[in-house]
Order: C-alpha cells, then sequence, then structure tokens
C-alpha cells in the first residue's frame, strides 16, 4: 500500500499538486484512490492551493483531466525523491526482465513508481521481484547506463554518449535527458539532441562511455511521458504529425479503445468511422495502420499515404500479384 494513508494534509496537498503536475494522477478520482480517501477531499485541496498558493489549476472538459497552468508558490518547491538511484535501477530492471506488463503499459508503471513509491516499499519490491546478477559486462554497462542517466536527469545536465548504431556505426551524442521508456524488453532514454530539433529514442544497451556534462540540461516545462509515449508506436519518434485514417466500422473498438491511440472521431456511418489523432512521426504508425490491411485508408497526411501505397507495392511484387 502506498504511504499516503500516514500523511496529514499540508503533505497531501503538496502530493495533489505533484501528481496532477507530474501527470501520474490527473483527475479527482485518481488521486482519492491513492489517498484512499472521498474525491470530494481531493477538490478541497485544489481550491486550497488555487486559493492559497497561487497555483492555476483547472479541469480540462476536453482532456477529462486536471492540468497545471500556474504552478505558483508550489513552483519554488524542490520535491524530495524517496528513492536512491540504485533502487530505481533495480526496480526498472526488475520489471523489464519479469515480463509481467504489456509494453504498452511498461512506462505507466515504471513512472508511478518512480513518483510515488517510498524506500522502504522500494525495498519491499526487490525482495518480490526476481533479480539475478550475472558476470555479463553488457548487462553490468546496462545498469550503470541506467543510474547515470537518472542522475543526470535527476540533476537537469546534459549528457553524452558514443552510440552504436544497428548498423554497427557509431557517433557522439550530447543530448539533455528527458525520460525512460521500455518497448519489447529493450530500454530507451528519451533525448533531445544538440543536432536535432525533435526527441530521439537511444537504446540504453547500445550507449558507451556514457558521462554527465557540466551544461544545464532542462528539459521543456510541457513535457509530460505519459502524454508524449501514448503518440509513440514501437518506439520510434518523430515530428509531431496529424493523422487522418479511414476505418471499416468493425474497428471501431480496436481503434478508439486503444490506450495509446487518443484521438476523436471526425466522422461516421454504418460502413466506416473517420479517426483523426496525432502521431511522434510516421515510421511507427505505418507498421500499426498495415496491419489493419484493407479495413484502413490514410487520408492524411499525403506522404504517409504515398508510403504506404510505395510498401503495398512492393508487397505484391514480392507476392507475384
Amino acid at each position: 500500500m502506498l504511504p499516503y494513508s500516514d500523511y496529514k494534509k499540508s503533505r497531501l496537498i503538496f502530493e495533489t499538486f505533484a501528481l496532477i503536475k507530474s501527470g501520474q494522477a490527473t483527475t479527482k478520482k485518481e488521486i482519492a484512490y491513492l489517498f484512499d480517501t472521498n474525491p470530494e477531499n481531493i477538490e478541497n485541496y485544489i481550491d486550497e492551493l488555487n486559493s492559497e498558493f497561487n497555483t492555476g489549476i483547472r479541469y480540462d472538459r476536453n482532456q477529462k483531466r486536471y492540468i497545471v497552468e500556474q504552478e505558483g508558490i508550489m513552483g519554488l518547491l524542490k520535491r524530495n525523491n524517496p528513492l536512491t538511484a540504485d533502487d530505481v535501477t533495480i526496480i526498472l530492471y526488475s520489471l523489464v526482465n519479469s515480463q509481467a506488463f504489456m509494453e504498452t503499459k511498461m512506462n505507466i508503471v515504471k513512472t508511478s513508481l518512480l513518483g510515488l513509491l517510498p524506500s522502504e516499499e522500494a525495498q519491499t519490491l526487490k525482495n518480490m521481484l526476481y533479480f539475478e546478477k550475472t558476470n555479463n559486462p553488457r548487462e553490468h554497462d546496462i545498469e550503470f547506463n541506467l543510474s547515470k542517466l537518472r542522475k543526470g536527469i535527476t540533476e537537469e545536465k546534459k549528457m553524452t554518449f558514443l552510440y552504436r548504431r544497428a548498423s554497427g556505426e557509431q557517433k557522439q551524442h550530447n543530448v539533455i535527458p528527458y525520460s525512460f521508456a521500455c518497448e519489447l524488453g529493450k530500454y530507451y532514454i528519451i533525448a533531445k539532441p544538440d543536432d536535432e530539433q525533435t526527441l530521439v529514442h537511444y537504446r540504453i544497451d547500445r550507449m558507451s562511455s556514457l558521462r554527465i556534462l557540466d551544461e544545464e540540461g532542462k528539459r521543456q516545462e510541457q513535457f509530460n511521458i505519459n502524454d508524449y509515449m501514448r503518440r509513440t508506436w514501437y518506439m520510434y519518434g518523430g515530428k509531431e504529425t496529424k493523422v487522418v485514417v479511414k476505418f471499416a466500422v468493425g474497428c471501431r473498438t480496436v481503434v478508439t479503445q486503444r490506450n495509446m491511440a487518443v484521438g476523436r472521431i471526425v466522422e461516421e456511418n454504418e460502413d466506416y468511422f473517420t479517426y483523426e489523432f496525432t502521431c511522434n512521426g510516421t515510421q511507427g504508425i505505418k507498421l500499426w495502420l498495415m496491419g489493419f490491411g484493407a479495413e484502413a485508408e490514410v487520408l492524411k497526411p499525403m506522404e504517409l499515404r504515398e508510403e504506404i501505397i510505395v510498401a503495398i507495392a512492393g508487397m505484391a511484387k514480392v507476392y507475384r500479384i
């Protein structure tokens, strides 16, 4: 059980702000569940934050969640992380190797653990989850990189490392580290390189010579890992892109209830519906959409539509159609 039941009101007010700001819990129901209290109490905490601490917390009816528009006095406070870097490393590494969670859920679980677990709960989790030390140097490199990256994120410093691509090519990168992510049992760091305009995903097992630089490395204030991952397919990144797809009506449930595809239906009849959403780049979403076969037609952007046409033509050639 989380430790909130032992906190006094002043601490719960602070935790309410921290949960909403981080995106870990953004509705009265979610926060009340964590606090084991009545949702009306959460509404009172938010009112007190806005009136006494000059915060600007409002409920967004479109997103159906609370958002922090102004930090007020709370922005001057520094939250103490109840976990050590070693604890975080072990928890993350154990969760990936346990294979107990679907890849798309892993990031939500990870973020919640990092933000909410006290040290005693971390110790309990370490005892519950099986984690075997090995003599494989590569395993130890991953652990070292995870710990060092977490330190860089916490201290808001730029980092440098040598990165080996799948082709074997190696290149030095200087980045601002943003957050961890996991997909198909592999760790990634989401970061902003000095020579790129958008965020890039790096596999942690391909990093070496990792160092923290004595340069400020603050991530953008509006970045929220949960929102970001909802726009990310198969750990492919890229520029935010609006996509419009015409789906057969039989695909409605899988499209609208898939927890990553947060979008809206712009047109619908008894045969099909048109769905609009935003994703990071188009390479990952192309793979997902092609899985629908003839039941999905990309309408926008035209670049993605043309990429799929080329891919289909290539498949037809392979299968001699």
